[in-house]
C-alpha cells in the first residue's frame, strides 16, 4: 500500500474514509454538524470517534482540521493511526479522533473558517480586553495588497520587504503574524468573539472532563519547518522565546487546560514541513486577496485555491511517508508517556 493512499483529495473524501474506517473497525463515532455553513456537495460536519475504553481515565485528543487547508494531511494521518491503534487496541487508554474541527475552512480549502476567523488566534478569554499587535496594524495594506501582481503590487508590498531587511524573517513570524484583532479580513484574524470551531472543541472536551484523570491532545498541521520534517512543539513546557509560535495566543490546544485533571494536561503540535515559509505565506496571501475579490474569473480563482493545496500538502510518495512515519514513531511515544501516569 502506498503512503500517499493514506491521503484524500478534498473534505468529502476524507470525510467519506473517515466514517468507513470507523464503521469498519467498529468505532463509535459521533456526528456533530456545523451550524452556519451548508454546502451543496454534501454535509459539513465534524466527526469524532473513540479507541479504546470507555471506562479509561486516560485519554489521548487526536485533532485534525484546525487549519482547514491542512485537512488534507491531517485526516491521512488519523485514518493511518486509526487503523494502527484500532488493530493493537490499547487497554488503558483511550484515543479520540476529532476529524476536522473546522470543516467550513475544510470545504472552502482556506486556512479560517467561513468568516476569516484564524481558529487558532480565537481560543481566548474575549471577556478581557484583546491585546492590539501594532507591528501588524503597520503592515497591514502591505501584506493584504489591493493588487495580487504587477507594479501597483510590488509598491504596495515594499513596506512588508524592508520590515524583513531591518528586523529580519523571525521578527516577521513572531511579531507581525503571531495574530490581530483588528482587521476582519486581514490574516491572522483573531476576531472579538468565539467561533464555532472553538465552541465545538469546548463541547466535545467537556463531554470528557469528568470520566478523564489524565489527558494529552495533539493538534495535526503542516506548513512549517524544512519539507518532510516534524516540528514537534509541546505547549504545555515553556516555550522558547526565540521560537517561531513563542508569541501566538488564542491556539485551541490551549482548551485542553479547562478540564480538571488529576495532572497538567499535555499539548502537542505536530508540524510537517511543505514548502518554504515565504512561498507558504504567499499563498495565504493570494488565498486572502481572493476572500476580498471573489469576484474572479473561475480558472483564476482555481489557480490560487491549487496553489494553497500545494503549499500545505506535498503529493509525493517520500513526503507522505516520511510524515506518516514520523507521525507514527512520535504518537507511539507520547502514548507510553501517557500510560506511564
Amino acid at each position: 500500500m502506498l503512503y500517499s493512499s493514506w491521503f484524500s483529495k478534498d473534505f468529502f473524501e476524507a470525510q467519506s474514509r473517515f466514517d468507513a474506517a470507523c464503521s469498519a473497525k467498529g468505532l463509535p463515532l459521533e456526528n456533530l454538524a456545523y451550524r452556519g455553513f451548508k454546502s451543496l456537495s454534501g454535509p459539513v460536519r465534524t466527526l469524532v470517534a473513540r479507541l479504546g475504553p470507555d471506562n479509561a481515565r486516560k485519554r489521548l485528543f487526536i485533532m485534525s482540521g484546525v487549519h482547514g487547508t491542512e485537512l488534507t494531511a491531517g485526516s491521512g494521518l488519523q485514518l493511518f493511526l486509526l487503523h494502527k491503534y484500532a488493530d493493537e487496541r490499547p487497554r488503558d487508554i483511550q484515543l479520540i479522533f476529532i476529524h476536522a474541527i473546522n470543516p467550513a475552512g475544510a470545504v472552502l480549502m482556506t486556512r479560517t473558517d467561513e468568516t476569516n476567523v484564524d481558529p487558532n488566534r480565537n481560543y481566548r478569554d474575549f471577556t478581557a480586553p484583546l491585546p492590539s499587535n501594532e507591528d501588524y496594524a503597520e503592515l497591514h495594506r502591505a501584506i493584504c495588497t489591493d493588487a495580487i501582481e504587477g507594479p501597483e503590487r510590488a509598491v504596495q508590498e515594499a513596506p512588508l520587504l524592508q520590515y524583513i531587511e531591518e528586523n529580519g524573517i523571525s521578527a516577521l513570524t513572531q511579531r507581525v503574524l503571531k495574530g490581530q484583532h483588528t482587521h476582519p479580513m486581514g490574516l491572522f484574524y483573531g476576531g472579538t468573539h468565539q467561533t464555532a470551531p472553538a465552541r465545538t472543541l469546548e463541547e466535545i472536551l467537556q463531554g470528557y472532563a469528568a470520566s478523564t484523570d489524565h489527558a494529552t491532545m495533539i493538534d495535526l498541521h503542516t506548513g512549517l519547518g524544512a519539507q518532510g520534517d516534524l516540528e514537534l512543539i509541546a505547549l504545555h513546557n515553556t516555550r522558547d522565546p526565540e521560537g517561531t509560535t513563542s508569541l501566538i495566543e488564542g491556539l485551541m490546544a490551549n482548551a485542553m487546560d479547562q478540564l480538571p485533571l488529576k495532572t497538567k494536561p499535555r499539548k502537542y503540535i505536530y508540524e510537517f514541513g511543505t514548502k518554504p515559509f515565504w512561498d507558504v505565506l504567499e499563498a495565504h496571501r493570494q488565498d486572502n486577496w481572493l476572500k476580498r475579490n471573489p469576484y474572479v474569473a473561475d480558472d483564476k480563482a482555481q489557480a490560487i485555491k491549487n496553489q494553497l493545496k500545494r503549499a500545505l500538502f506535498i503529493d509525493k510518495e517520500d513526503w507522505c511517508h516520511s510524515i506518516i512515519k514520523h507521525t507514527e514513531n512520535t504518537t507511539d511515544k507520547i502514548l507510553a508517556d501517557l500510560k506511564a501516569l
